[in-house]
């Protein structure tokens, strides 16, 4: 990538080597040419100050920007402009414990767990599964924030399970069983909201939770359905 750029670039993505090749060559060219200009060093300042110091949790769709670009900055491998990468790496690190408290409290927003039941019964396919993944993400958002992880976006979510060291036991197996069919699968979920709860409340104490887990335990009512007239 450096000799086809002429050595004009400063990093390339990737903090471990096997990390390296799951990336596309574009997405690292465009990033390295946006940073290498002046208008892109302003704009990586101005993403570093709203994520250290204004705590952004911001996001667009699914992707965190500017928390991904301060993933992707901390985890480059520097090929030229090794003093300002590096400055910009100071301020990163380490992760602010006022964003660590910001991301966690914005996911706290998990509905009634029992919804989901309601949804199977009627067998509510498409809701079902997109409620499914509403709520996994949504964990997933908290345990970034919990394990002081710049969000680096829902790909290579195995990658990243493994490196986190606050998390429930055997945590992506019960994800991807998550997705099953059967009603084992439904209770494995629910029980994994429950135990990333508990480490919240274990590792950011201020955080008050009693709300959060009276709502995620509240019973959906059921009524009967009828038919056509």
């Amino acid at each position: 990538i450096a000799s086809a750029l002429n050595s004009c670039v400063y990093c390339l993505l990737g903090s471990l080597p096997s990390l390296i090749s799951i990336l596309r060559t574009s997405e690292v060219i465009n990033f390295l040419l946006y940073v290498k200009s002046r208008q892109g060093h302003d704009a990586v300042e101005a993403i570093i100050e709203d994520v250290v110091d204004r705590h952004d949790t911001t996001h667009n769709g699914l992707v965190f920007e500017k928390q991904t670009t301060a993933f992707i900055l901390q985890r480059s491998h520097i090929l030229h402009g090794f003093d300002l990468i590096g400055q910009w790496r100071s301020r990163l690190s380490p992760y602010p414990e006022a964003l660590a408290v910001s991301m966690v409290r914005k996911h706290l927003t998990f509905m009634p767990f029992d919804g989901q039941r309601v949804l199977a019964e009627r067998r509510e396919i498409p809701m079902l599964y997109g409620n499914r993944c509403a709520i996994v993400r949504r964990l997933l958002n908290i345990l970034f924030g919990l394990n002081r992880i710049y969000h680096p976006g829902f790909k290579w979510t195995q990658q990243y399970i493994q490196e986190m060291h606050i998390k429930p036991p055997d945590l992506f197996a019960r994800l991807e069983r998550a997705f099953r069919s059967d009603g084992s699968s439904m209770d494995d979920l629910e029980q994994v909201v429950e135990e990333a709860l508990s480490l919240v409340e274990i590792h950011l104490p201020q955080i008050e939770l009693s709300w959060q887990r009276e709502i995620f335990r509240r019973p959906c009512p059921r009524w009967a359905l009828r038919g056509p007239a």
